[in-house]
């Protein structure tokens, strides 16, 4: 019993000092913090691409025009977002084609709905 609290011990100091190692090493490259942000975008690529969503680029023009429209469900002007139509998360893709202006709230009870999910559950949606 004592033998294996001295052993679950050692392993929390060993833990700790390969911790305070890594953070030590991380500090003296001055690139780390470049390095994280790039692995990350990296891996948000990598999964969109794997979720066959592709990767599409959206033009200025377009992402002007989008947010300058009302919201495309009540008409409203303010606090304009992008909307998915088909929810990222339930196959669709980030392409102008499924991009619609919503206001916050809209877009907020939306979530990641599909539009005729929406739509049974707000009786009072009106699409323009």
């Amino acid at each position: 019993m004592v033998s294996q609290l001295l052993k679950d011990l050692e392993d929390v100091l060993c833990t700790s000092i390969k911790n305070a190692e890594i953070k030590k090493n991380r500090l003296a490259d001055p690139d780390y913090c470049k390095k994280a942000v790039a692995l990350r975008e990296y891996a948000n690529v990598r999964r969109l691409k794997k979720l066959s969503n592709g990767v599409f680029i959206i033009s200025a023009k377009e992402l002007k025009k989008l947010y300058s429209s009302p919201c495309i469900y009540c008409g409203s002007k303010n606090s304009i977002q992008a909307d998915h139509v088909i929810p990222i998360s339930k196959g669709g893709v980030h392409s102008v084609g499924n991009l619609v202006p919503a206001c916050r709230k809209c877009n907020q009870s939306k979530s990641n709905k599909l539009l005729s999910q929406w739509k049974r559950d707000n009786k009072n949606v009106f699409i323009r």
